[in-house]
């Protein structure tokens, strides 16, 4: 019983085996396409007249022979890029505080009141550079325009110098 066991598992790992690596059929194809896998393969030429195909198995065909990617890395994902930021302003009006961004989150700054930001896209361009910030900014009481750029006012910070002791 063993042994005709033995011989039918033979047969049937024999038989998997042969379908594996038997050639598939091809379609009909054009003369030139039918020619120049037979020469590549050193088997004799077909001198039979090759029949047109219908359009549906036509399409069929130029889909299988279609390359799937399989395998390695894929291509990169299409990151947003930070937006440029407007600190350009006129008067102290034009200018506020926004959140910026950077690789360690929230960092407010003085910018242009209709700049635009993107906080997510700067640190999506952190992550993909493997970019690392300082975490933690300073508090901004204010913004003042100052020769055309908005500017931070600190908070708890002297507008100006202090005036020098006397002596």
């Amino acid at each position: 019983m063993a042994a005709r066991r033995l011989a039918l598992s033979c047969a049937w790992l024999a038989l998997a085996t042969a379908a594996c690596v038997a050639p598939r059929p091809q379609p009909a194809a054009s003369p030139a396409e039918s020619q120049a896998p037979a020469a590549d393969a050193g088997m004799p030429q077909s001198t039979a007249p090759a029949t047109t195909a219908p359009a549906a198995a036509r399409d069929l065909d130029q889909l299988r022979k279609r390359q799937v990617r399989t395998g390695g890395p894929l291509p990169p994902r299409a990151l947003p890029e930070p937006v440029a930021l407007d600190r350009s302003c006129r008067t102290d009006a034009d200018c506020t505080v926004k959140d910026i961004g950077n690789c360690c989150g929230a960092y407010p700054a003085c910018v242009h009141k209709d700049s635009p930001t993107d906080p997510a896209a700067v640190r999506a361009q952190c992550a993909r550079t493997g970019s690392l910030s300082v975490c933690g900014f300073r508090e901004i009481d204010g913004c003042r325009c100052i020769d055309g750029t908005c500017s931070e006012l600190p908070a708890a910070a002297p507008l100006a110098p202090p005036a020098p002791e006397p002596h």
